[in-house]
Formats: structure tokens, C-alpha cells, sequence
């Protein structure tokens, strides 16, 4: 699949599964905005991506709870947000976190 360029959510990406899928991602040349209810852990991933670090937005958010993921707009600036991912359109596997995300 080509991914360069594409930007994606991956949930749990302070580790296991979600830290693997969004640093392959960012190895392929995507951008990825990276959410893990522990921050220390998403500090690890971003250290692991390296210089590929530059293309990861992180927010630590717990997308259980359906308060905190309403609020991920006030989690991170929404300039900064906006600039590295533009796109509007959210995807089907997290279209409730990137619906509130996008609004």
C-alpha cells in the first residue's frame, strides 16, 4: 500500500501494535497523528521514529472516554493540527475520534 504522503490516526501508538503501525508508517513517509492515553509512551515512539519524528503530531487522550475525545481539538494546537493535516475527511476506522477532531 502506498502511504507516502497520506496522513492517518493510529490509536495505541505508545506501544505494541498502534507504536509498530505508526512507525512503519512514518518509515513509508506518511504523517501520522499519533494518540495514546499514556504521554511517557508516546515520548518512546517518538524517540524510536527518529528523524521521522518531524512527520508525528502526538496527543495523549484516552478514546474511551467520550469527553476526553471530544476534546482532542483543545489537546493540541489547532494551528498546528491544522497545518500537518489538512484533510477533512475522516477515515472509517476512527471516524468518531477524526470526526471530533475535524469540527
Amino acid at each position: 500500500m502506498l502511504v507516502s504522503g497520506k496522513k492517518f490516526l493510529v490509536t495505541g501508538a505508545g506501544n505494541g501494535m498502534g507504536r509498530e503501525v505508526a512507525l512503519e508508517l512514518l518509515k513509508r513517509g506518511a504523517k501520522v497523528l499519533a494518540v495514546d492515553i499514556n504521554g511517557e509512551f508516546l515520548n518512546e515512539t517518538r524517540l524510536l521514529a527518529g528523524s521521522n519524528a518531524t512527520s508525528m503530531t502526538t496527543v495523549e487522550l484516552d478514546i474511551t472516554d467520550s469527553d476526553s475525545s471530544l476534546g482532542i481539538r483543545r489537546a493540541t494546537p489547532a494551528s498546528a493540527i491544522a497545518a500537518r493535516f489538512p484533510q477533512r475527511k475522516p477515515s472509517p476506522a476512527s471516524a468518531r475520534v477524526i470526526e471530533a477532531f475535524f469540527r
